[in-house]
């Protein structure tokens, strides 16, 4: 079975290793597909049964605010983006701006905890955004400790394909914040994880 997302006109990349099948399908508004695929790589039509109408889709966060308490310069803005592969893994796309310019790939950050860290947090508001979010249950060392960001000449920081193995569906963290850090760690920016928007409506 595949997991597939979309909005009322969706187009899928369904994967199979070796290869990909183009799988195109009209859909309502919010829902999301168990897609079974039947048939070989290659062939010209592939069969697939719904199993199930839940809706799930990508997230984004891009209305980051300074984080409460903070009080130095640095002002973020910019674009993340959450996907899924697969029950539990999470794949990060951003690019932001205003984040620490000291965390260029050059600074010495060994040790220092959530240095230069761009993270999904528990808390559902950035007045109280908790710790880092993944399942302790099925997930045995913070997931999130490496996931960083750096800094380039412009200014600019961008990351693409980021895995993170949480635990927990794209539907847990629907509604989740994502902190960006400092060099020192501390946090700076947040914004809250939504589902993306298509022609003005929330998939």
């Amino acid at each position: 079975p595949f997991w597939a997302q979309g909005s009322s006109q969706a187009c899928f990349w369904l994967q199979r290793s070796p290869c990909f099948t183009r799988f195109a399908m009209a859909l309502p508004k919010s829902k999301v597909l168990l897609l079974s695929l039947l048939g070989t790589c290659g062939a010209s039509s592939v069969s697939a049964s719904v199993t199930s109408t839940q809706v799930q889709s990508s997230l984004e966060a891009n209305a980051f605010s300074v984080y409460p308490g903070y009080t130095g310069d640095l002002a973020v803005s910019g674009n993340v983006q959450v996907g899924e592969d697969g029950i539990g893994t999470q794949v990060l796309s951003f690019h932001v701006e205003g984040a620490d310019p000291q965390c260029n790939g050059s600074a010495d950050i060994a040790g220092v905890a959530n240095a230069c860290g761009i993270h999904v947090h528990a808390g559902l508001s950035c007045d109280d955004a908790g710790d880092h979010y993944y399942n302790s249950n099925s997930v045995t060392e913070d997931p999130w400790k490496p996931v960083r960001y750096t800094v380039d000449g412009n200014g600019s920081a961008s990351g693409q394909n980021v895995h993170v193995v949480t635990g927990w569906g794209i539907g847990d963290v629907d509604g989740r914040t994502m902190v960006v850090h400092d060099i020192n760690g501390s946090r700076v920016a947040c914004a809250l994880l939504q589902g993306v928007q298509v022609d003005g409506m929330p998939l």
